[in-house]
């Protein structure tokens, strides 16, 4: 099962995170799939010009440029001898915009983060660039927990399959399912579904409509492995991560037709928030980035 072709690898311009690069190789030699490292540098502030300094602003940020690619060269060198095609590409701006115009220019179908960016924020995976990375960016995100080094053992899969009248969540299912199969091929994980029905009538139809979503998808979850939860939905989720010790969430982000990055609801970074797992978010094919390339 070859999802992931084109990763792209979004590492913080002050650090490296060892998970995310483990979880990366393991897809890419899985998927046959190429890498590429991207880190952003922020813009000097405005103020950069008054520090006392022998090199011009521009040419501290010429430097910081340089230093990151020779410390991006060195972590794709190790990637590499795993049989990897991998590029490295550095910039400046603003880190969400240049990763997402990155993701456009060249096509990505994964972009994956690894993102605390406060000691403060104690257990919480999600920092400021990366939620704006989760509603903008077009392709799947991959946000890797820190702690996650290694194969996924347990992996989750969260679809929707209530009737809704503004939309079709049919496609989206289905994308869930293959990425989440795709993944567990990889890591040789072991793969549960969880949907959430309005109320206990509602299940009888709704694990029919499970089934037929694995089904188009020939992708095989075996009764045991298919919980149906009533109730709020992140408490839901997130009680059902914590319980069966799930080490990947896979979960849908869904977007009106036609507005620009505007979703319904926030439950996946509700839900990234309060769990010790790492997350897979899919969007729906109409999904269209508000960043551009000529943004």
């Amino acid at each position: 099962m070859k999802y992931f072709q084109n990763i792209l690898v979004a590492l913080d311009y002050q650090a490296v995170e060892q998970a995310e690069i483990d979880h990366a190789l393991i897809l890419a030699r899985s998927h046959s799939a190429k890498v590429t490292l991207i880190s952003v540098i922020p813009p000097l502030p405005g103020d950069a010009h008054l520090e006392i300094s022998a090199m011009s602003p521009e040419e501290r940020l010429a430097k910081k440029i340089a230093d990151r690619t020779t410390e991006l060269e060195s972590v794709a060198e190790c990637i590499r001898e795993h049989g990897v095609k991998v590029e490295v590409v550095t910039a400046t701006g603003i880190p969400s915009t240049e990763i997402v115009k990155q993701v456009l220019r060249n096509k990505h179908d994964l972009l994956m983060l690894s993102e605390r960016e406060k000691p403060s924020m104690k257990n919480k995976l999600i920092g400021g660039t990366a939620k704006q990375l989760l509603r903008k960016c077009p392709c799947p995100v991959l946000a890797v927990h820190p702690n996650q080094s290694g194969e996924y053992e347990r992996i989750m899969a969260t679809i929707d399959v209530s009737d809704h009248r503004d939309y079709d969540n049919n496609d989206l299912n289905e994308a869930i399912v293959f990425a989440a199969a795709a993944v567990t091929e990889a890591d040789k994980s072991s793969l549960s579904l969880l949907n959430i029905p309005p109320s206990e009538d509602d299940k009888p139809s709704h694990l029919q409509h499970i089934n037929k979503c694995l089904q188009s998808r020939e992708v095989v979850i075996d009764d045991e492995h298919i919980y149906l939860e009533t109730g709020d939905p992140t408490s839901v989720i997130i009680a059902a991560s914590k319980e069966h010790n799930i080490d990947l969430l896979v979960m849908g982000m869904l977007s009106r037709v036609g507005i620009k990055g505007f979703f319904i609801g926030n439950v996946v970074e509700k839900v990234m928030d309060n769990v010790e797992c790492s997350i897979l978010t899919i969007k729906p094919n109409e999904f269209v980035s508000p960043i551009t390339l000529d943004s």
